[in-house]
């Protein structure tokens, strides 16, 4: 779900938004974007994920982890924290 504002993350609750928001770029993308690691894991009503992306964009590569808290109910689904942080970046020469 990279490339994609805080607006994205509250609304994949509404039916197919998820689906609309995940990355899907062809092999031949100038951009490309790959899950390495995504781990999930619930306590009670949270939802914690953990998961690591790297990409790649013309001669550029990086990788990011992100840790998102979510809380869900049967009604709602509540974002309680988000973090996206660098782990690596590099230009190819």
């Amino acid at each position: 779900m990279t490339g994609h504002g805080d607006w994205a993350f509250g609304q994949t609750q509404k039916p197919g938004v998820l689906e609309g928001i995940c990355y899907n770029a062809p092999d031949t993308a100038t951009f490309q974007d790959i899950w390495e690691i995504i781990r999930i894991t619930q306590h009670d009503d949270r939802v914690l994920v953990d998961a690591i992306d790297s990409w790649l964009a013309r001669e550029t590569t990086g990788r990011y982890r992100y840790q998102s808290e979510y809380r869900i109910t049967t009604d709602s689904v509540e974002i309680v924290s988000h973090m996206k942080v660098i782990i690596g970046k590099q230009s190819e020469q």
